[in-house]
């Protein structure tokens, strides 16, 4: 059983806060990763409550970092281990939904506006050499972020995959592809959208720098509030009344060839009703390990979650296909 002051100091170092008013955050972080490493001295002894930090950790960080990213747009709820999450839909003119991660169950009728959300195995590894072990310069706070936004890729792929699974490949009234950010065509679909409430614009940093509040995009035009935004974020921050929201995006690899999330996809929902987006975590975050000949150590993870995204009439999609 995990000490209740390690494992607040050991999500507090996560979430890079500081929850002991007689800590800064800096020291929390400083005081955790010194801890960590002295454990790590003695691995083969301790090497069972590491992980058990690990995990207890990101058990509870995972619903918070998602929810700070996916939040505008998505509901995240955890449930224990065998428990099926349903979710209430009040809007009755939503009747179906469409899930992802693996799921077989590509589009789920609403009965009596409840939405099941099934979940499906996500996992993947980690792996340290044995003498940095030893020789304390593994650094397990970090390697329990890179173990977290590991599962977060994939649970973003996840939504990515449910969208456009929802939205289908033809232009419509709720989905447009050019190869440019087409402003009239961009509005035709935000003007869907408004009709069901005030729409937020949603997409990665590379997509959401096509946007210009103006037709075309001409610096000595834009507005100093525009101006401002596009150095501070790198796109503008509203469009036409709407707020703009980034997506993190990284690559899958080490290779730098495929992002995680396609740069070209930007998604117009309405905020102040149904979230469109449900995500479902089950049970907790385990770890195997196993050792290797050259007693480098391989930690495997094991998650469980699933996603649905309520039918897209409420909600639309543009593709630029040239990003």
């Amino acid at each position: 059983m995990i000490n209740e002051r390690i494992l607040n100091c050991a999500v507090d170092t996560a979430l890079g806060r500081s929850t002991n008013k007689e800590f800064t955050p800096e020291q929390r972080a400083d005081g955790m990763s010194k801890y960590l490493n002295k454990l790590g001295e003695n691995y083969r002894q301790n090497y069972i409550l590491i992980n058990e930090i690990v995990e207890e950790t990101i058990n509870q960080i995972l619903p918070i970092k998602l929810r700070n990213a996916l939040g505008i747009f998505a509901d995240v709820e955890t449930v224990a281990d065998g428990v099926t999450k349903k979710w209430h839909v009040p809007n009755g003119k939503i009747t179906s939904a469409y899930t992802a991660l693996g799921v077989e169950q590509p589009r789920q009728k609403i009965y009596n506006g409840s939405l099941t959300t099934m979940t499906a195995p996500i996992g993947g590894a980690v792996y340290v050499e044995y003498e940095d072990l030893v020789t304390g310069k593994v650094d397990f706070a970090e390697l329990t972020m890179k173990l977290t936004d590991s599962i977060m890729d994939k649970i973003y792929a996840g939504v990515q995959d449910a969208l456009i699974g929802a939205f289908g490949m033809t232009n419509n009234a709720n989905r447009f592809a050019d190869s440019t950010f087409n402003q009239s065509e961009f509005d035709k679909l935000k003007g869907t959208v408004q009709s069901y409430g005030r729409p937020v614009i949603i997409g990665t940093g590379v997509g959401l720098s096509e946007i210009s509040n103006g037709p075309g995009f001409d610096w000595n035009k834009t507005t100093e509030q525009d101006r401002l935004d596009i150095r501070n974020m790198g796109h503008v921050g509203m469009y036409k009344g709407s707020g703009v929201v980034e997506l993190p995006n990284t690559f899958e690899d080490e290779t730098n060839n495929a992002k995680v999330l396609d740069d070209g996809y930007t998604y117009l929902m309405p905020v102040g009703g149904d979230k469109p987006v449900k995500i479902v975590l089950e049970g907790g975050f385990h770890i195997k390990e196993s050792q290797g000949k050259d007693w480098s150590y391989t930690k495997e993870y094991y998650r469980k979650a699933g996603i649905s995204v309520l039918a897209v009439n409420h909600m639309a999609l543009y593709e630029n296909t040239s990003l």
